[in-house]
């Protein structure tokens, strides 16, 4: 039942992902390439080192969906947007956490460092998007978000109803849930 609400989850992101770069193509919002660029290179790191920590691929499906996911949409958006990006000092710092992230992961061999520290990182990583969003709730489009919410409550009931869960394995997915709980909820106002 586990494995089953996990594959749902990641089907709803990969569903998610195509309804919210159709929006960015026809030009109905405008994300935050820096936001996305970084989630690349954050969810990339939230994946393997809860891969290594968890030692389950089954685990890990909706975190490496959300990082093709990612990636995916930094092109759309690089594409879109022909190259014209702005990266600010913010978004630096984001990138030098993620980077220590990586760093404490394989200097010190610990995943549970590693991944606790890239949960700040891409904590950080939503202020672009918050900043979009508050200016304009239209440059996010709710559905999407609302879809990836969904799977991350999917992966934390999948989760629960593994009998060998720990605490850890919860911080990512319910990190992930926060904040796209979040970014829902201010997407719809004022539409």
């Amino acid at each position: 039942m586990s494995s089953a609400l996990l594959l749902a989850a990641s089907a709803i992101f990969l569903i998610a992902f195509v309804m919210y770069n159709r929006g960015i193509l026809r030009g109905k919002n405008t994300p935050a390439f820096a936001a996305w660029s970084v989630f690349s290179l954050i969810t990339l790191v939230n994946c393997v080192t809860y891969l290594q920590f968890t030692k389950s691929w089954v685990n890990v499906a909706v975190l490496f969906t959300d990082f093709v996911i990612c990636a995916g949409t930094t092109l759309i958006v690089l594409v879109h947007l022909r190259g014209k990006v702005c990266v600010d000092q913010t978004d630096k710092a984001i990138v030098l956490v993620s980077l220590s992230a990586v760093l404490l992961w394989t200097v010190f061999n610990t995943a549970i460092g590693g991944n606790l520290l890239n949960q700040v990182a891409y904590t950080l990583t939503f202020i672009p998007t918050y900043r979009n969003v508050l200016r304009n709730p239209n440059d996010e489009p709710t559905l999407p978000w609302a879809l990836w919410t969904m799977a991350f409550v999917l992966n934390i009931i999948a989760l629960a109803l593994q009998p060998q869960a720990q605490p850890m394995d919860y911080v990512s997915p319910v990190v992930c849930l926060m904040h796209h709980v979040a970014i829902t909820l201010l997407s719809r106002r004022r539409r």
